[in-house]
């Protein structure tokens, strides 16, 4: 997995955390699950969701918001 470093911790963090549940649960986690992992609120948690989808590290398969797991992390970034 190749990160780049301008990504700041806190988004580096969370990218770091959806991979390694995507490999342990064969889904991305919920935007709950992220904020309780990592102490953060749902805003926050949105916030540094956006900059990954920029960066091209998550890709949102759901552009209205209506899914539980709107996010979908790129083969090239999953481990194992």
């Amino acid at each position: 997995m190749k990160i780049k470093r301008s990504v700041n911790p806190v988004t580096r963090n969370i990218l770091e955390f959806m991979i390694a549940y995507k490999c342990s649960n064969d889904c991305t986690p919920t935007l709950r699950e992220i904020g309780l992992e990592l102490h953060m609120a749902h805003t926050s948690v949105l916030r540094h969701l956006d900059r990954l989808e920029a960066y091209g590290y998550i890709e949102r398969i759901d552009p209205e918001g209506r899914r539980k797991r709107p996010y979908r992390i790129p083969k090239d970034l999953q481990r194992g």
